[in-house]
Parts: C-alpha cells; sequence; structure tokens
C-alpha cells in the first residue's frame, strides 16, 4: 500500500476514519429525518389541521395555494420519500469523491470540485452513488452545524436520485414560497424537501428556519436570541484536503464511463458575498434573476443600480454571458460576481467573476465591456 501511494503521489487519504464515520452518521441521521417525514406526511394527509400540515405549508405552499395543491404534494412527497427511506436503509448507498476532477483549474469543473456534492440523477447508475467534494468537509459559509448540514446534503442528494428534484432554489436563495419562489418548483426542488424532512425531526431551530426561508446570504443568520423569540412566538400563537494532481484539459471530457452523462446536480456553496459600490444617490449590487424573470435563461451575471438604502432599480444590465450545459444542473455553471470596485475616474464599475474574468459597466447603465487583465 505504502508503494502505491508512492507511486500515485498519494499525500493524503481523501476519506479517512473521521470522515467515513462522518458520512456514516449522516445517513443515520438522514434516515432518521426521512421516517419523520413519512410519518409527518401522513398526519398531514388524514388531519389538515395538524402541524405536520403546518409544515408541509412552510415549504411546498404560498397563499395561493389550494387544499387540492397540497394534497398533491402530499401525495408527491409520500412517494418520494418512501424511495429515498429504502436507499439510505440499504446497504448499497456509495460516497465516493470523482478522481478526474481532482486536477480541475477553472471552469465548471473547478466549480464542481467545490461544490458539496454531486449524483447523477433519475438512477442512471445501477447503484446510488454520491460524489463527496470539497466544499462537503472543508470551508462553506453555511450558518448550519456541520452534521445538520452533512444530513442535509445527503438527503438533498439522494431525493435527487430517487424522486428526480431539481434544484431551483437553495438555502442561500430562501425557501420559502412566493413571488420570487414558486410552490410548484418548491414541489421539485432538492433542498425544499431536504429542510421539510430535517424539520420534521425538529432538527432545525427557529432562526435556522427562519435564515433557510428568507436566504442566509441576505444576513439573515441564526442566533440564540432570535431562536428564543421565535420558539416563544409560536407556543403564543400555539396554533461538502486533496493533493494536486496535473491539470487536465477536460477533467469530464469522457462523462460518465457508463452513461457518457454529466452529473445534472451538485449541491454548490452559496455565491462570494461582494460589498455593494456606491457612487452618489446609486448602490450598485450584483443580481440575481428569479426563475420567471429569466424565464428558463441567465440568472447570474447582472449589475443593478438601487436608488440610496430601497430596493427601487434604476436599471440593471447583464455583465457577461454564461453558456449552459442543457445535462448539467445550472446552479454549478452559474458564475457570480467575486469583486467590484469603482475605476479610477469614477465612471465605471470594475466587476470580476469567478472565471477570472474584468468586465467595465458604465455607471449609466448602457453597456458593459470585457476589460483584458
Amino acid at each position: 500500500m505504502a508503494t502505491l501511494r508512492t507511486r500515485l503521489t498519494d499525500k493524503d487519504e481523501r476519506f479517512g476514519p473521521q470522515r467515513r464515520a462522518a458520512l456514516g452518521e449522516a445517513t443515520t441521521t438522514g434516515l432518521a429525518w426521512c421516517q419523520r417525514a413519512n410519518m409527518a406526511l401522513a398526519e398531514a394527509a388524514a388531519d389538515p389541521a395538524s402541524e405536520s400540515m403546518n409544515k408541509v405549508r412552510r415549504w411546498f405552499a404560498s397563499s395561493v395555494t389550494t387544499e387540492e395543491d397540497l394534497e398533491s404534494v402530499i401525495r408527491e412527497l409520500s412517494a418520494g420519500f418512501k424511495k429515498v427511506t429504502a436507499t439510505l436503509n440499504s446497504n448499497q448507498l456509495i460516497f465516493t469523491d470523482m478522481p478526474s476532477l481532482r486536477g480541475a483549474t477553472g471552469g465548471q469543473y473547478l466549480r464542481l470540485l467545490n461544490s458539496y456534492a454531486f449524483v447523477f440523477g433519475g438512477r442512471y447508475e445501477k447503484l446510488p452513488i454520491v460524489y463527496i467534494e470539497n466544499a462537503f468537509f472543508g470551508p462553506h459559509g453555511s450558518p448550519l452545524p456541520d452534521k445538520t448540514l452533512w444530513a442535509l446534503t445527503v438527503v438533498h442528494e439522494i431525493t435527487h436520485i430517487d424522486a428526480s428534484t431539481k434544484d431551483h432554489h437553495c438555502d442561500n436563495d430562501g425557501l420559502r414560497c412566493g413571488p420570487m419562489f414558486d410552490p410548484d418548483d418548491a414541489a421539485e426542488n432538492a433542498d425544499s424537501w431536504a429542510y421539510f424532512c430535517a424539520d420534521c425531526a425538529n432538527a432545525l431551530t427557529p432562526s435556522q428556519i427562519n435564515a433557510a426561508m428568507v436566504g442566509w446570504q441576505s444576513g439573515a443568520m441564526p442566533s440564540p436570541f432570535l431562536d428564543r423569540a421565535l420558539a416563544a412566538l409560536c407556543l403564543c400563537t400555539a396554533a461538502c484536503a486533496v493533493p494536486a494532481q496535473p491539470a487536465q484539459e477536460n477533467p469530464m471530457s469522457q462523462d460518465h464511463p457508463a452513461t457518457g452523462l454529466t452529473p445534472v446536480s451538485a449541491r454548490r456553496p452559496g455565491p462570494p458575498k461582494v460589498p455593494a459600490v456606491r457612487v452618489g444617490e446609486l448602490r450598485f449590487e450584483q443580481a440575481r434573476l428569479s426563475r420567471k424573470e429569466a424565464q428558463g435563461g441567465q440568472r447570474c451575471g447582472y449589475l443593478a443600480a438601487y436608488k440610496g438604502d430601497t430596493d427601487e432599480v434604476a436599471w440593471r444590465v447583464r455583465v457577461y454571458e454564461v453558456t449552459y450545459d442543457p445535462r448539467l444542473e445550472g446552479d454549478v455553471q452559474d458564475v457570480f460576481f467575486a469583486a467590484m470596485s469603482l475605476s479610477a475616474d469614477g465612471r465605471q464599475i470594475l466587476v470580476d467573476n469567478e472565471d477570472g474574468a474584468r468586465y467595465a459597466v458604465d455607471i449609466d447603465g448602457d453597456h458593459a465591456v470585457h476589460v483584458r487583465r
């Protein structure tokens, strides 16, 4: 074994005893959550006034959702969670990483490498395999405790395999249904499924639920004080270190060896936090379009000018185009801003994105141009 490691220049074990134990615990925790979700869904179907139905409404309903809609959602969730429970309770679930990604140096392959995890969804592989990548055990920026995040990610990924869920919205975007997040999208959204089953198991504090609802990138971070306050309100109302490998031109050019498919789902950390730039009465910030606004197209790469400290948009412009592979889940292909600054002459906003490109946008929003660095 030592000789083999030397020949492979293997300096560190990817999944040592501690990580294997953590993945085992995450699987056991996720299984317990899903079992509680199955019981909650049965109760919600039998009693529309139950606390379990309130939890279904919390994650999958808006003000316009009807009782018929909820009945349909419960049937869909029940069928899906039974499959997820069976997978988590089997002896066939496999955790690994994608070795061909270890040398990724840029683009969507680096974003896959730095994601929490990804899968080939819809049972394309004969066995359920979750590919664990850098953010799972590394720095991730999530406000959730590691053990909660690990179990949540495992459930999230298995719903892709067994229930063909999508990644319409993540917890950093906000999971509350409304104008920006349609209940129909929530019903097939992996993070909504994962948070729902954690909620059914009472594994989330009130402030963690609130942060996921409004989006923790918005600054709604959990706090013990808020937990106590929200809990009191409820009572009152009673109602994902790897050695560097030689870079490859395209580490996934062969796609999956058995299917020829690229992964359809990857859970990645939220976009970098980029401070706003202020010029006079305007506040310039990165903007992310809702799925309805984007109409199936690009949601990231936009710069918006807001009036003062309000949400009133003076103008919005697409800074750069993102080309998407339709076989690969959109969120891992999104390219966000990495930094923003005002040009020396004060006439342009300079935007650096995650791929290392720089763009200059006139402060009147006329156009954006690529700047050679």
